[in-house]
């Protein structure tokens, strides 16, 4: 899809990209600076070894975005972040197979990267337990929605967003 080293892409749709494999990640963005803004990015996926179905986030900002639909055989079907920060954000119904698959979002390390402020749901995994989110600590997470696991990060709550149309 798209390779970011800097400035700010807004405003975008970035849809149906595809990676077969290696171990670069991403199938819709992969961003070692700079911004997205107002994106949506959706239906993206990635094989093999490529974690982050639709964004892999390596020192970049992700802010008021839509994430949906992003799919990987590994690790964070809509997000890998490896650092970074991901605020305002929806990211909901992507998939990731691995059994530590964060289908949301997949945090590499136990303080990489920061989520705030966001829409962490109805995604899923190889494993029922991180079927939204995969991370080793609440550092980090502040003021987001999210369920399996229920992330207990700063004023985080794990109820039902109740979208008023989910399914578009």
């Amino acid at each position: 899809g798209v390779y970011v080293t800097g400035g700010t892409f807004s405003n975008c749709v970035i849809r149906s990209n595809s990676t077969g494999g290696g171990s670069a990640g991403a199938g819709g963005i992969y961003a070692s600076g700079g911004q997205l803004v107002s994106c949506q990015i959706t239906d993206n996926s990635t094989g093999g070894s490529s974690p982050g179905g639709g964004v892999y986030l390596n020192g970049a900002t992700l802010r008021n975005c839509l994430i949906a639909r992003n799919s990987t055989t590994q690790t964070g079907g809509g997000v890998h972040l490896n650092s970074g920060t991901v605020e305002s954000s929806t990211i909901v119904s992507n998939n990731a197979s691995s059994a530590n698959g964060g289908g949301g979002i997949y945090r590499t390390s136990g303080t990489a990267g920061t989520v705030l402020n966001s829409i962490v749901y109805s995604n899923t995994s190889g494993s029922v337990t991180y079927k939204n989110s995969y991370s080793t600590t609440t550092t980090g997470w502040t003021y987001n929605d999210t369920t399996l696991p229920d992330v207990a990060g700063t004023g985080c709550i794990n109820g039902d967003p109740l979208f008023s149309n989910a399914g578009a």
